[in-house]
């Protein structure tokens, strides 16, 4: 999605967005993340991306720098995002 709320066609690079309902309805007590996160009908993931002429997504970057999870946020650190917890992923 560009910044002005417009889907993009394949091949431009925009914020990855989701939506459906098993998306979450809101961030509990934090009516800023919601704000942020939630508008045009859609969930901000924060990340980057573009869609290629069959479809596919390839995540191209993260736009933010904190992520949220359940009560707190997380930021990243300068290499990126920690990988573990999955057998298919090298830790870092």
């Amino acid at each position: 999605m560009a910044p002005d709320g417009r889907l993009l066609t394949a091949g431009e690079t925009g914020e990855i967005v989701i939506r459906g309902p098993n998306v979450t309805a809101g961030y509990e007590k934090n009516p800023d993340a919601n704000a942020t996160a939630f508008a045009y009908g859609w969930f901000h993931t924060g990340d980057q991306g573009v869609l290629d002429e069959d479809g596919y997504l390839r995540v191209t970057g993260r736009l933010k720098e904190i992520i949220n999870r359940g009560v707190g946020a997380d930021r990243l650190h300068a290499g990126g995002n920690r990988r573990r917890g999955h057998p298919r992923l090298p830790a870092r």
